[in-house]
């Protein structure tokens, strides 16, 4: 016994020297790129313990480990290694570059290509980017993440809340906005109301790289890709998020009491004799003594509450094998808007199936099905309506009595019961259907790398449009007979109806023919194609005034009254067939060319001018992959220089201008005919806008030039770009030079010029720091651009000309100040009548000793920004990752004038504290004034607001949960995050978002969305 504990005690003693003797093993190595060069930041740990370390600057590490451990070795920009571990006391490891990265596929026109060797302005950002932004519209998710795009949120409207989108700015005195493409076909609809969560990458062509969609391609071009299965077991994603959403900014207005003072100040100074409230209705304001006849309601906060709810819900199953693969996904989306007890809300439906079948090993098939619902309920009142109504409703008027009964407003339902429905509704129901059949053959018993591509996508929308207006009942108190009468009759009108349906069709027919072989070192890819398309849009409509109840909201329920009823329809199409093809040549992957041409055939121009030509060249050459760089500046991973010069088109005109089109006569300029006791007005045909035999497209010439490159390992990345063009025959009229006096109709003409030119920036880092991954990237786009011609009156003031200026701009009288003294006044000669202390003093611009409509001056600057940038930046330690995304603009200007076009001035607060007063000489803004009083209320470069910001647009952290237990349930990916988007801004505006076009500040706010979600995959 004594012998067999000696021997056990000698084998453990054994074992934990041995065990020790493994600890005590030290691993000294280098990391080195595949040119040898060391890679610091890489990291190095073991694959069965915790432990971890990094290498240093010279790409050195050491680390203690045991024979049976294995070495993990990873970098960002690397393919990830696996080593076994015996002995060893030193190791060299190379790592790969990550060919994801190296040779990452960027979507382009009809096709794809390598990053590296794209010769064209393209930018594109991919699945997860789109997917951090928790706005419900697409284009919202665009702003500030790629270069030369300007994305401009203008109306946080539930199912109107999208984002303007100009590519390298405005471009033209007619439709900027850019082509739409969305998996391949042309011009389909629904853009902006995609399921996020469906799309795999949006890329923006903005030079030759366009010039593949020719006469449509002027404006730029937008192409969405869907995502698609992949080989492999089914995989389920649920994406959920519930949100809370908010007006970025709302200006607070003046109280009753306030008010009241405003208004007497008002009355004196516009000379009305008496003023509107006396001291003692004053003070009933101020202490709140009779809330009945003498309230102060605060209508913004009457109408709007605090938070809004909404929800987004998406679910994907997507797999395959080498015979079938597939994607489908399905998508809600309910907003609420910000009014109480709202009439307004969205709800949106998608589904989409993609599916691709390898029928043999030469011919695959696919069929693509989406369908969307899309439900607008709304109240009778725009938005807009219910705004201007908040901005003209006095505070001395409250939203509802305390026994209930609902308050009339000044000329109708006040604010609130207009944001509640109160007289009825408008309902719009959108309905769409897309499906896209597509085929490819390959052609090998032909040649090598010959193939046969092709798809027919017929998309159907359908829509329905039901407004219904009736009355419902509306009290004023009288103080003195203590009642409360109802003022329906006199307010509001009968209960009226109106309905309209259409439908309309997109059918669109590819068929392409592809050529990609490679030998030796020359590469060559191209291909030919041939495309239709053709549009049909038909809709009907009719209403009835003076139903016989409020009760029966349908056509039939109407007195037959033919004076009260009216129907109309409507229809219009189009079509295109157009011919084209690319060649793509690049030698050792280092001397790039491309080679575009498109010859497009238009429904819009007259037999004999329907087609025109659209080429395009495009030039690389990757100075990096030369030997007298790799072998003197190791330090630089990639630099290309890239040209390109191309012809682009637009053809965005009203149809049959080339014809003689007739309009029937309505009820003032029908025909009167007859004779003797009884002539009357007969129906007939008046002849409409003359012809134009010659309308043809505009046609833009675009040249651009760029350095791209990548420094350090991929850890800086930059790109420097530099575009100009001059786009002739702009679609415009002859305003001036045939006015209106003549009474003709003039249709468009192709008389117009505009030069434009601009740069584009990039700059970009990641890296590695322990086991922190970071990333901060930054674009910046400023652009210039010049009306060469216009349709100008040759005596047109030079400080009125648009002509030879930048194009966008406000005609605006100049101002200096205010009259601050009576002084000041009586020795200015020139001022507007009646200007009085107090009032704003306008520039005599000519020096003619008056004011008048001859000193208006143009600010060149518009609510486009001349000026937009971006910043992207975030990292990820262990499981917990962040993001931001920074949007700003600049050289953008809009007026904001509260007073314009309200029923009842009521002054925001801002206004209110800062006029001038006999008090407050030195005040920022005028004195109390109303809509009436024309030397305030004019469009002056008093009220021109600077609309530069700087936001932070979206913010998200998130934690992704990982272990043993979620594999063995399952579960691949599960990440829960918190999600803000417009969350602030740095501006000069202050009391409105900088991004409104709003001229009365009157409008829809922006929406602040605080986001909760889940990100769920099996």
């Amino acid at each position: 016994m004594r012998i067999l504990k000696v021997w056990l005690g000698c084998c453990l003693l054994l074992m934990a020297t041995f065990a020790n003797a493994q600890q005590r093993k030290i691993l000294n190595g280098t990391v080195l790129t595949t040119k040898g060069d060391p890679i610091s930041g890489v990291s190095i740990r073991l694959k069965n313990n915790a432990n971890g370390v990094s290498t240093d600057k010279d790409g050195k590490f050491s680390i203690s480990y045991t024979t049976a451990d294995r070495l993990l070795i990873s970098s960002l920009n690397y393919v990830k290694q696996e080593i076994d571990l015996s002995d060893q006391t030193t190791v060299q490891i190379t790592l790969q570059e990550d060919a994801k990265q190296i040779d990452e596929v960027v979507v382009v026109g009809y096709g794809t290509q390598k990053k590296t060797t794209l010769t064209g302005s393209v930018a594109q950002i991919n699945a997860d980017e789109i997917t951090q932004s928790k706005s419900p519209n697409i284009a919202n998710a665009l702003a500030g993440r790629m270069p030369g795009l300007v994305v401009n949120n203008r109306s946080g409207e539930p199912g109107a809340d999208g984002s303007s989108i100009l590519i390298r700015g405005s471009g033209t005195t007619g439709n900027n906005a850019p082509l739409i493409v969305i998996d391949g076909v042309a011009n389909r609809g629904g853009f902006e109301r995609l399921n996020a969560n469906d799309i795999e990458s949006i890329t923006v062509l903005k030079d030759a790289s366009a010039a593949i969609y020719g006469a449509q391609a002027a404006n730029g071009v937008i192409l969405v890709t869907t995502k698609r299965g992949n080989i492999g077991k089914p995989t389920i994603n649920y994406t959920g998020s519930f949100g809370l959403s908010q007006p970025t900014r709302v200006p607070k207005l003046v109280n009753s009491y306030e008010y009241a003072l405003f208004r007497n100040e008002k009355d004196i100074r516009q000379g009305q004799g008496t003023v509107t409230y006396s001291p003692e209705q004053i003070q009933k304001f101020k202490d709140g003594s009779d809330p009945i006849s003498y309230p102060s309601t605060d209508w913004y906060k009457e109408v709007l509450k605090p938070l809004t709810p909404q929800t987004q819900h998406a679910l994907s199953i997507s797999g395959g094998t080498e015979k079938i693969k597939y994607f489908v996904s399905g998508a809600y989306l309910y907003q609420d808007a910000f009014y109480r007890n709202s009439a307004t809300n969205y709800k949106q439906y998608n589904l989409r199936s993609n599916i691709d079948a390898q029928i043999t090993d030469n011919l695959k098939l696919g069929v693509d099905i989406v369908g969307r619902k899309e439900d607008r309920n709304n109240p009778p009142a725009s938005a807009d309506g219910i705004f201007l109504s908040i901005l003209g409703s006095y505070p001395g008027l409250a939203a509802v009595y305390p026994n209930g009964l609902p308050v009339a407003g000044i000329e109708g339902p006040n604010p609130v019961q207009m944001a509640q429905g109160y007289n009825g509704y408008a309902r719009n129901r959108n309905n769409s259907i897309q499906t896209t059949f597509n085929a490819e053959l390959k052609l090998p018993y032909i040649t090598k790398g010959l193939s046969l591509q092709g798809f027919a996508a017929f998309d159907f929308s359908f829509y329905n449009q039901k407004n219904f207006n009736k009355p419902f009942d509306l009290y004023r108190y009288s103080s003195a007979t203590d009642t409360y009468n109802n003022v329906k009759s006199l307010l509001l009108g009968d209960p009226s109806i109106s309905q309209s349906y259409g439908d309309s069709n997109l059918k669109t027919y590819h068929l392409r023919m592809n050529y990609n072989r490679k030998f030796g070192l020359h590469d060559l890819s191209a291909f030919i194609a041939a495309e239709q398309s053709d549009y049909y849009n038909e809709s009907i409509n009719a209403s009835r005034q003076g139903l016989v109840s409020s009760q029966i909201d349908q056509l039939f329920a109407f007195f037959y009254d033919v004076t009260r009823q009216s129907n109309g329809s409507s229809a219009d199409q189009n079509a295109r067939r157009n011919y084209f093809g690319r060649l793509n040549y690049a030698y050792a992957d280092k001397y790039l060319a491309e080679l575009v041409f498109r010859r497009d055939g238009s429904f819009n121009f007259p037999p004999g001018r329907q087609y025109g030509n659209f080429p395009g060249l495009s030039l690389g050459w990757r100075i990096g992959q030369e030997k007298f760089i790799k072998d003197r500046l190791k330090f630089i991973d990639e630099l290309k220089l890239r040209a390109s010069i191309s012809r682009l088109g637009n053809d965005r005109i009203a149809q049959y201008q080339f014809l003689t089109r007739y309009t029937v006569a309505t009820d003032h300029n029908r025909y009167y005919l007859g004779d003797g006791e009884n002539p009357g007005y007969a129906p007939g045909l008046m002849p409409g806008v003359a012809p134009n035999p010659n309308i043809t497209w505009e046609v833009e010439e675009m040249k651009n030039v760029a350095l791209e490159g990548s420094l350090f390992n991929n850890k800086l990345n930059f790109s420097a770009e530099y575009f100009w063009a001059k786009r002739e025959h702009l679609l415009a009229k002859r305003n001036v030079s045939v006015p209106n006096t003549t009474g003709l109709q003039l249709p468009d003409e192709n008389i117009g010029r505009v030069d434009r030119k601009g740069i584009e920036l990039t700059l970009g880092t990641k890296g590695k720091l322990n086991n922190f991954n970071y990333f901060v990237n930054g674009n910046l786009t400023r652009t210039w651009s010049k009306i060469i011609f216009i349709d100008e009156s040759p005596n047109v003031l030079e400080w009125q000309k648009q002509q030879s200026y930048q194009l966008g701009s406000w005609l605006v009288y100049r101002s200096d100040g205010l009259f601050r003294t009576k002084e000041e006044l009586d020795n200015t000669t020139a001022k507007l009548p009646g200007s009085q202390v107090g009032d704003i003093k306008y520039i005599d611009v000519n020096q003619d000793g008056v004011i008048n409509a001859n000193d208006q001056e143009r600010i060149y600057e518009s609510p486009t920004p001349l000026l937009v940038y971006g910043i992207r930046m975030g990292g990820s330690y262990k499981n917990l990752s962040f993001s931001l995304l920074w949007q700003g603009q600049g050289k953008a200007k809009q007026i904001i004038l509260p007073q314009a076009n309200n029923g009842e001035f009521i002054p925001p607060k801002w206004l209110y504290d800062n006029r001038w007063t006999e008090e407050n000489p030195n005040a920022k803004y005028p004195g109390a004034f109303d809509r009436t009083y024309n030397v305030n209320n004019r469009a002056s470069d008093f009220w021109l607001q600077d609309m530069s910001f700087f936001k932070l647009k979206t913010i998200e952290i998130g934690y992704t949960f990982k272990g043993e237990k979620l594999t063995k349930a399952g579960i691949n990916d599960l990440r829960l995050y918190l999600n803000g988007f417009n969350m602030f801004s740095f501006d000069k505006v202050k009391y409105y978002d900088p991004e409104t076009v709003s001229y009365t500040g009157a409008y829809y706010p922006q929406t602040r969305i605080y986001t909760l979600g889940v990100n769920l995959s099996l």
